[in-house]
């Protein structure tokens, strides 16, 4: 089988048969309305129709004004009505910044956030085990944060939507921040972005647009309208995007059609059909650089005696101690290695030939010893340790009591390595979409549309495929060769050669099916029209909506490593008395030696170099193929002798497998009132959810560990109880009598809301807590309150609003380190004869340890913790495990948009956040020093004295410990506004202008905006407390990163040609004009460096040319 690319993980996907037959009937029916509309006189009069109540037109709104929006109450109501917080994004706004995507859209709105080269935070996952910093990648999707809270619900046309927005089928985007049960009484607590698709406009219109960009960026969208015998309307677009950044090969392709249709029998019945088809597959940019285990080795204040260049000699040094703090094993290299370089020589191959791999073992792991044997000798191939275990003797160990508080530190000197310009990992990551939606509206109006009712289906395909044979930072690390010597007692070749190491890589694909049904009927109620005067107006007028949903989403996923050594690999290791040393398949996804890593040395050797600047390393990897078998040197503990053998090789072994379905009967009603002419406008919503889940059971394996697709029990079976939550959402607008508003100068209308909402977060799967419990869903309650202004007869529109946004019971992202716990535990278990063998100790101390406390049965249950046939532990994670806590955002929103002239159109916004947190992960701290006090098991006085790990120093403390202080880091700032990533203040700009018709300069138009956000808590300094008799992070005094500020520009140029038949528009856009391109650091260690930066967009431009005829 070859390896994952983004092209053979793309052909594995499987699309429902009728989507494309919907779509292809749908095309036929789009090239039969072209045709059909060439015929058709094009001056004949529009057919004008009421707007219906359940849309909302996008050629109502002005510029980048907006006047009305479904969210306020699933109709058509004017924005200055609603109470809650609701922006929307109209598509003169889209065009301006050229926002194609909501990557690029979110860092101008207003409290919001969006992760990627071109965002404004950084999404990274936190330190693990190894005080490695860890990148999130960057996923096709937008990974959006709402108020400094949580990621946003995504939806198209209010269906929930795993689909990335494109400005191509877009008409509007509206962002709705907090709760809101009206719209979802399961969704975001921090808010909802609804992409408005493009609808059928009842008249003939084409238009193509061709566009090129920084780095080879090339995009091209056609969008044509036909109108057929004045009832039937077609829409047909389509869109071709190759994005290229920065980091080559990095890249972006973007592949889509649509295909809307709309027929009106009659003015008062409308049917509308949307159908979409489409494939991305990418290679994102990193957003860090790799990890820096490389400079240290010149550096004398980091090694105990102050060497510079120190070497390894895995003869006369077997084991890492002294200074195992200083030389570790290659950490991704748990088994046996496969080695880039041409075979037999141990030089890079010039051509950067994959093929030319050799495979050589490259140290002896003690669980390769046999039980029986007297030779314990462990012949490392060491490496340098990280920067953050290395602080234990950095400057004669003046940090040695909070080294495990600093993180690795990560490349910055660009003359190493060109991180800015290259991805090291070239071709061998990438990740893909295939998706199909098609959407079926029917729509009938009463009673001279003071009723209706509208039946809506949507349905949706997502297949999602990704691929990384550098996963996380343990192995997106760069390390030079320090070893001497080869374990077989040969000279190494590649001594001094800097390197990259790889254990295994990732893989995986997800499947998410969702069908949807909703019913939403009104009534208008108009006490206007049956009672005049004074008692009509108190009466009011009303409308009451009334929905009804069903929605099923179905989800499959498969995941493993790349690659895996056969089963004859594991019969070379099998011990004399009939035992393994090697892990079955199921136990490869915990990284244990059974997977097979590799090494690629990236340039010459470096070790008559004073320094490693000026490096001339390999900056992009060509694409690595194992294959199917390998030729090896290792060692056979059986025959006491070094062998040559070819192995079997285990490509994408399945190790991990989901499988789950949600269903949602959801009910409700909203009333709108309207009292006293309109000046009192008030939104009430009720809301009933019922959620049934179903999950996988515990993933079924065969007696080696192997995930059992075909097993009877792979089957999503009931997840917990079924829940039903009601929830509320209310709110009301009171606009000031003209008497009043009258005095005030250029205001207009002003107008004060109030606002109070909740709603609840649920998946398809159930979410799960340390001890497997389900836990129920997180709830969302937002209260907020304003004032809102209109100028110069409604021309500008000023909006004030303070908000307080709880979450409660949220998975907690920054947290989900604590989950690797149970892993390490089992880690350690499965090597304690070998931690017996290099730990000097009395009989006492071994017996101690070969009594090790058993897990908890709750643990052992929740976790499906058991030995495999070869005496290992193995485990699978509760499913969907989550580690929680509760958040707090609390801030001030002001925005203003409109036409400062009639040719003269801003947008502004500026946003102040306050997050805290709260409850942080309840179910750890239960297991850490509840009821089981596990933590206790490793102090110094249990088993924390003994070494972790039998190739170095680090004790059972040492490695417990860095989960043990990033959960008080989280419990000291429960309560505290000092969050790592969470900037206070925002504040974005953007206007154009358009020069008069009468003027020289007609047809041009020219514009830009600013983009400013506040300095951010990214660490803390120690502070040893002497209560609690150790050193602990001071959250008072946090250290900050900068404030940033991005500033855009765009210039453009319209005009008719061909006797003015088409409008010819030009546009130049170029992003952060003033290439603000400075390394972001988004790390402080305890004494107050900046470890790991990320890596900022540069200055962009792109040049668009648009035809409309």
């Amino acid at each position: 089988m070859p390896p994952l690319t983004s092209e053979t993980l793309g052909q594995q996907n499987q699309k429902r048969p009728f989507l494309r037959k919907a779509f292809a009937a749908l095309s036929a029916a789009g090239i039969f309305a072209t045709a059909s509309g060439q015929d058709s006189d094009a001056n004949e009069d529009e057919n004008v129709f009421e707007l219906s109540p359940f849309t909302v037109e996008a050629s109502s709104n002005e510029g980048y004004r907006a006047s009305s929006t479904l969210a306020g109450t699933r109709l058509n109501t004017k924005l200055k009505d609603v109470a809650s917080s609701i922006s929307v994004v109209t598509k003169d706004f889209l065009d301006d910044t050229q926002s194609t995507d909501l990557k690029q859209l979110l860092v101008h709105t207003a409290s919001t956030e969006v992760a990627g080269p071109m965002g404004n935070f950084s999404d990274d996952a936190g330190r693990n085990n190894e005080r490695e910093f860890t990148e999130r990648p960057i996923e096709i999707n937008a990974t959006t944060r709402v108020r400094g809270l949580a990621g946003a619900t995504i939806t198209r046309d209010y269906f929930e939507s795993l689909i990335p927005m494109d400005s191509y089928n877009t008409d509007s985007v509206t962002v709705n921040r907090g709760a809101n049960s009206i719209l979802f009484g399961v969704g975001s607590p921090a808010g909802i972005i609804n992409t408005g698709l493009i609808s059928p406009i009842f008249e003939d219109r084409d238009s193509v647009s061709l566009s090129y960009g920084s780095y080879g960026s090339l995009r091209s969208s056609l969008d044509v309208s036909r109108l057929i015998n004045e009832k039937l309307a077609v829409r047909f677009a389509a869109l071709y995007e190759d994005t290229k950044y920065q980091q080559k090969p990095a890249f972006e392709r973007d592949e889509r059609i649509f295909a809307t249709l709309a027929y009106r029998p009659t003015e008062d019945l409308t049917f509308k059909l949307n159908v979409e088809s489409g494939e991305i597959d990418a290679n994102q940019p990193r957003q860090f650089a790799p990890v820096d285990s490389l400079t240290m080795w010149w550096d004398p204040l980091a090694h105990p005696e102050g060497l510079v260049k120190p070497v390894h000699d895995a003869i006369a040094t077997p084991a890492l101690s002294p200074y195992g703090a200083y030389f570790g094993p290659l950490g991704p290299i748990v088994g046996s290695p496969v080695v880039w370089s041409v075979a037999g020589s141990g030089e890079v191959d010039a051509s950067r030939n994959p093929s030319n791999a050799e495979a050589f073992l490259i140290f002896r792991h003690p669980n390769f010893t046999p039980s029986d044997s007297s030779d314990r000798e462990l012949r490392a191939f060491a490496t340098l340790r990280g920067t953050g275990q290395n602080q234990r003797y950095y400057n004669n160990g003046q940090n040695e009591a909070i080294a495990n508080q600093f993180a690795n530190r990560a490349v910055t000197d660009e003359s190493i390595l060109d991180f800015r310009n290259n991805l090291l990992d070239g071709d061998n990551k990438g990740s893909s979409m295939d998706f199909d939606s098609i959407s079926l509206t029917a729509e009938q109006l009463f009673l001279d549309k003071q009723a209706g009712i509208e039946f809506a289906f949507d349905s949706q395909s997502v297949d999602l495929a990704s691929h990384s044979l550098f996963g996380g930072a343990r192995s997106y690390n760069l390390q030079i060769d320090v070893n001497t010597v080869l374990p077989d007692g040969n000279p190494n070749p590649n001594f001094g050669r800097p390197m990259i190491s790889w254990a295994g890589g990732d893989w995986d694909e997800a499947t998410t099916e969702s069908d949807t049904y909703r019913a939403t009927g009104f009534f208008n109620l108009k006490a206007t029209d049956k009672f005049e005067g004074l008692l009509g107006k108190i009466i009011g007028d009303h409308t009451v909506t009334a929905l009804f949903e069903k929605r099923e989403e179905k989800n499959e996923s498969l995941g493993g490593l790349q690659y895996a050594w056969g089963d004859d690999y594991v019969e070379f290791n099998r011990k004399p008395d009939g035992g393994l040393t090697l892990g079955g398949i199921g136990n490869v996804g915990n990284r244990t030696f059974r997977s097979l890593g590799g090494i690629v040395y990236l340039g010459d050797s470096l070790k008559d170099a004073a320094s490693p600047s000026n490096a001339d390393l390999i900056e992009r990897l060509p694409l690595l193929n194992v294959g199917n078998s390998r030729s090896m040197r290792t060692y056979s503990y059986n025959d006491d002798a070094w062998v040559t053998r070819e192995f079997g090789v285990i490509q994408n072994p399945i190790t991990n497998a989901g499988l789950n379905r949600l269903e949602r009967t959801s009910k409700a009603i909203i009333f709108n009132s309207r009292f006293l002419d309109d000046h009192l406008v008030a939104t009430y919503g009720w809301r009933d959810d019922e959620v049934k889940s179903f999950a996988l059971d515990g993933v079924p394996r065969g007696a080696d560990g192997a995930v059992l697709l075909d097993d009877p029990s792979f089957v999503a079976s009931p997840s917990g109880d079924p829940y039903q939550d009601t929830t509320f959402s209310w709110g009301v607008v009171a606009h000031m009598p003209q008497s009043i508003v009258e005095n005030l100068g250029p205001i207009n209308r002003l107008s004060l809301h109030y606002a109070e909402a909740e709603n609840r977060v649920a998946s398809n799967r159930v979410r799960h807590d340390f001890f497997d419990r389900a836990l129920s869903a997180p709830l969302g309650e937002t209260k907020e309150y304003g004032v809102s202004v209109a100028l110069f007869d409604d021309n500008i529109s000023i909006r004030a609003n303070v908000y307080e946004t709880v979450q409660s019971l949220r998975s907690d992202s920054s947290l989900n380190g604590l989950t690797g716990i149970i892993g390490q535990e089992v880690r350690f278990i499965n090597q304690i004869e070998e931690v017996i063998a290099v730990n000097p100790g009395n009989q006492a101390d071994i017996e101690l340890l070969r009594n090790y406390p058993d897990f908890p049965q709750v643990i052992k249950d929740g976790w499906n913790i058991t030995t495999d046939t070869n005496g290992l532990l193995q485990f699978d994670a509760p499913d969907n495990l989550s580690v929680t806590s509760d958040g707090v955002s609390k801030g001030f929103e002001l925005e203003m948009v409109g036409n400062l002239t009639s040719n003269w159109t801003i947008s502004m916004n500026a946003a102040k956040q306050e997050v805290t947190r709260n409850n942080s992960a309840p179910a750890v701290t239960e297991y850490l020093y509840g009821e089981f006090n596990r933590a206790a098991v490793w102090e110094e006085s249990a088993f924390g004295r003994f070494k972790f790990n039998p190739s170095n120093e680090t004790t059972i403390e040492d490695q417990m410990d860095t989960y043990i202080s990033s959960l008080q880091l989280a419990q000291l700032q429960d309560g505290s506004t000092s969050i790592d990533q969470v900037r206070e203040w925002r504040f974005n700009v953007f206007t154009n202008y358009r020069f008069a018709d009468d003027s020289s300069l007609k047809g041009w138009t020219v514009g830009g905006g600013a983009r400013w956000q506040d300095d951010v808590a990214i660490g803390f300094p120690q502070i040893f407390d002497t209560e609690l008799g150790e050193y602990r992070p001071d959250v008072t005094s946090p250290y900050f990163g900068p404030d940033q500020l991005k500033i855009d520009a765009f210039v453009r140029y319209k005009r008719k040609l061909f006797e003015d038949r088409v409008d010819w528009t030009l546009q130049l856009n170029i992003n952060n004009a003033l290439n603000e391109d400075d390394l972001v650091p988004v790390v402080a260690n305890p004494d107050g460096s900046f470890p790991v930066y990320s890596i900022p967009a540069e200055r962009t431009f792109t040049l668009r040319s648009t035809f409309e005829f």
